[in-house]
């Protein structure tokens, strides 16, 4: 999929299910609603397929710029950002509708992200650009891994590159009662800018190893620390 104009829905304007898909976009994916988890949504069948952004992917109103629904034996993609991934609105961080940038989650129970399912994620995520959360409540954040989610794989912020949030800029989770949490073997390379007015870097979870040649900066009064592990 080659977009150099606009993909649009007031509830979804992308949605990627199965594998193999390669998407390119150089115009506009957004929101012109309330999102029903992410302006662009990848269910638990999705895999190896790859998001090139080099433009705008926002969620406008409400919503995740990004939403996956990661399997429990894992799901496998890349995205690549040169341009802007926006999350919009301060819905509750446990609402299909937060405004993370980019958030990995699990399979919801009832419309509910519960103790009793988990997630994983072994792709990789690339940007050069802007990944933005403006959610102010709970774990929301530029880029988030949801409680009970683990990860695999690798983060690179590039020079220039920018992921920041009201909230957190970027988050790891905690494990849930049926597990997860697992960042063993997850490395986040950092060259360019991780930033919150609150919270820049959460580490929960086990086993997350964290490169800093760039800069993680708090942009306001930091709540127990620009760099917080509980």
């Amino acid at each position: 999929v080659n977009n150099a104009g606009t993909i649009s829905s007031g509830s979804r304007a992308l949605n990627i299910d199965g594998t193999g898909l390669v998407v390119n976009n150089t115009g506009s994916i957004l929101g012109t609603g309330q999102q029903r988890n992410g302006t662009v949504y990848a269910d638990s069948t999705a895999q190896d397929f790859v998001l090139n952004n080099d433009g705008i992917i926002d969620a406008v109103f409400d919503g995740a710029a990004f939403s996956v629904e990661l399997s429990e034996a894992g799901n496998n993609f890349d995205i690549n950002n040169t341009g802007t991934i926006q999350g919009r609105g301060t819905a509750a961080a446990g609402l299909t509708s937060a405004g993370d940038g980019i958030r990995f989650e699990r399979t919801r129970v009832a419309g509910m992200l519960d103790g009793t399912t988990v997630g994983l994620f072994t792709g990789t995520v690339t940007n050069s650009g802007l990944i933005d959360s403006e959610g102010d409540s709970g774990t929301t954040a530029g880029i988030r891994f949801v409680n009970g989610v683990s990860f695999n794989g690798t983060i690179d912020n590039l020079a220039g590159g920018v992921i920041s949030g009201v909230q957190n800029g970027l988050y790891f989770g905690n494990a849930t009662p049926a597990g997860g949490g697992d960042f063993t073997g997850a490395v986040v390379n950092n060259a360019g800018t991780i930033s919150s007015g609150s919270r820049a870097l959460n580490i929960d979870g086990t086993g997350l190893v964290v490169n800093n040649t760039g800069s993680i900066l708090g942009t306001g009064q930091q709540r127990n620390g620009t760099v917080y592990a509980d």
